[in-house]
This record gives C-alpha cells, sequence and structure tokens, in this order.
C-alpha cells in the first residue's frame, strides 16, 4: 500500500502518524528518515517482511526529490502489496515535480488543512455521535469536492468508528486518545455490533471507490443513509 499526507495541520499530521502506527502495533515500523534510507534501500526493506512479523509500515518524511527517488514500477507495485505500506508526508515536495505526481497518482491521499479539519469532523460526528444523517449528508456534500476530500472524509468515519468500539472497550486506543476526544465519546449509548457491522461496511466502501471513482461520492452517500447505529 501507499499512502500520500500533506498539509498545514502538523497536529493533525501527527495524530494520524501516531493512529497509523498503532494499527501496526506488533509490526515491523521503520522510520526511514531517522537512519538516512536511499530510495534504493526503502525498495529492498519493502520487499522483504521480518521473521517476527507479517507485515510492515515505513514512514518516509522527505526533505527533497531525491529522497523519493521511486520509479512508476515500484510505486506501482508497492500500491498493490497488501502487507507493507509506505507512508510518505510530502508536505515539503514541490507539486509540480515528477515524483509528486507519480506518489499522488499511485497513493491513497490524506490531506490536513487546519480549518477544513473542522469541517470533517463536524461530518463524521453528525454521523456517528449525533445519528443525524440528513445534516451529516448536507455537511458532505458541501465539503467533497476533490478525490482528497472524499478520502479525508472517509478516513475520519473510520476512525470515528474506531474511537466508538474504544469508547465501550476501553482499550489501548482509548487510553491513548486525546483528552478532547475522549471526552465526545464519552457517555455516547453504543451498539457494538452495529458499530462492527458499520466498521465493516467502511472498509467495503473503501474498496468499491478504488473501481468507481465517479461514483465515490454517492456511494458514500448511500453508505451513510444505510448506517444503523
Amino acid at each position: 500500500m501507499l499512502s500520500v499526507i500533506s498539509g498545514n495541520d502538523s497536529v493533525g499530521i501527527l495524530n494520524f502518524l501516531k493512529s497509523k502506527k498503532k494499527s501496526y502495533e506488533g509490526q515491523e515500523i521503520i522510520e526511514a528518515n531517522s537512519k538516512n534510507y536511499s530510495s534504493l534501500e526503502i525498495e529492498d526493506l519493502s520487499k522483504s517482511v521480518g521473521m517476527f512479523s507479517t507485515k510492515k509500515l515505513i514512514v518516509m518524511k522527505p526533505e527533497s526529490v531525491s529522497d523519493v527517488d521511486f520509479n512508476e514500477e515500484f510505486l506501482s507495485f508497492i500500491s498493490e502489496n497488501p502487507d507493507v505500506e509506505i507512508l510518505v508526508d510530502v508536505s515539503k515536495i514541490i507539486k509540480t515535480t515528477k515524483i509528486y505526481k507519480l506518489l499522488v497518482k499511485f497513493g491513497k491521499k490524506f490531506f490536513f488543512d487546519k480549518k477544513r479539519d473542522y469541517d470533517v469532523y463536524n461530518i463524521s460526528d453528525a454521523l456517528l455521535l449525533q445519528n443525524n444523517k440528513n445534516y451529516a449528508i448536507d455537511l458532505l456534500l458541501n465539503f467533497c469536492k476533490t478525490d482528497d476530500d472524499f478520502y479525508n472524509v472517509l478516513s475520519n468515519i473510520h476512525f470515528g468508528l474506531r474511537n466508538l468500539v474504544a469508547s465501550v472497550e476501553k482499550n489501548a486506543a482509548w487510553n491513548s486518545m486525546h483528552p478532547f476526544v475522549r471526552k465526545k465519546f464519552t457517555n455516547i449509548k453504543v451498539d457494538i455490533s452495529k458499530v462492527k457491522i458499520t466498521y465493516k461496511k467502511i472498509f467495503d466502501l473503501d474498496a468499491k471507490s478504488k473501481s468507481s471513482s465517479e461514483k465515490r461520492l454517492s456511494l458514500l452517500v448511500d453508505f451513510m443513509l444505510e448506517s444503523n447505529l
């Protein structure tokens, strides 16, 4: 898998990275820039899995184009690999460069903007915490203009569902949650079986959206209308 993140909300990016690493707990996580791996070394690392793990996350925060000197063939390969994920923060990569265009072509995009992130949170809150489908859909249609917007909404709903599960199970994700977020999910009535069904549906929606780009928004609207929490 290949994930691409960017934006001016450094806190949002840090929280996303923290959550992503949490999802790979017990697996191999490589902070590529801390050891100054070359692009060729990253390619080699991505093609092997350790003795004690089945999946691998490689996090990259390139300072320049040369730090992510990957060819199209490799990026296509890694985007289809379910066992290895390369996560690249492209905030410092110039958008007109060839590598930037290749990264966003093959990668799943997450954009973090300080102002617009509040709109994303409002969409997921309306759907998951307030059970107000009509309001959530109104916010969605007003917000969702690009593929980046679509995947930001999808990702935020995913994390919201995970937080609902955590609020019931009081697991590690709950303990590591920011106090402000934890407060929002405290005392929410949760039917855990319904949440888990919806959780599976969001993964199915993610898969369908990759093969039906022209129908992404309508698929998400249908998901909201059919959600039963």
